[in-house]
């Protein structure tokens, strides 16, 4: 280049502007992949669900029964979800006591009881939403978990990231000790790096504004 100092300039701003959007790009990535939203069926199910009082996502919460457990206790379980009634996006709250004892959510074994909660809202907006939501349930007391296929999808996207930081910190000390082999100088072996680094963060910065806009799989 004829201007390498305005050339470095432009990268080091790029840079600088898309590192924020770059931290948070898992946040515009969708797991699942499963609906097109476009095609007819999609919008079928979603006039449905309108029309008939049906939801679009779920969380079901498994809590743990004791063998001494009364009718009091899953009182307490219906309590603990019961705050999840006011949210907006809440369309349904059931379990075991709210149903008047529906055996359908209590196990064989009387070892577990289910809560069922339906949402308005789609499972990638649920999931931008679970860590507010899991901060509702008043569980005090009682030993329970959540899933469902917005927290799978949650998970599935979080260890993707931590596999994808794990595997570059095995390979870049690798890649690096080629670079010195090969150039058998510490600048030149570091500039092949630096310019991957450099890519990868504009590159998932620029993504963050093109998830914005449209469907990006977590795997991106």
């Amino acid at each position: 280049s004829k201007h390498p100092k305005a050339v470095l300039a432009l990268w080091l701003l790029a840079f600088a502007v898309l590192v924020p959007f770059a931290a948070h790009v898992q946040d515009v990535l969708k797991g699942g992949g499963f609906d097109a939203e476009k095609m007819e069926y999609y919008t079928a199910r979603q006039r449905l669900a309108g029309l008939f009082g049906g939801f679009q996502s779920e969380l079901v919460f498994v809590f743990e029964v004791p063998a001494d457990a009364t009718p009091a206790y899953f009182d307490k379980v219906d309590a603990a979800v019961a705050p999840l009634r006011r949210d907006s996006d809440v369309a349904r709250v059931l379990s075991y006591a709210g149903t008047q004892f529906d055996p359908r959510f209590l196990s064989e074994d009387r070892r577990h009881t289910l809560a069922l909660v339906g949402f308005h809202i789609d499972d990638f907006s649920l999931q931008q939403r679970l860590a507010e939501l899991r901060g509702k349930v008043k569980g005090d007391g009682l030993t329970w978990r959540m899933t469902g296929a917005a927290p799978f999808n949650e998970s599935l996207t979080d260890y993707s990231r931590r596999d994808a930081v794990r595997g570059e910190l095995f390979a870049i000390p690798l890649v690096l000790l080629v670079l010195l082999w090969l150039f058998r100088s510490v600048p030149a072996a570091l500039l092949p790096i630096l310019m991957a680094a450099f890519s990868l963060v504009t590159t998932l910065g620029v993504i963050w504004f093109v998830g914005r806009a449209t469907d990006l799989s977590l795997f991106v």
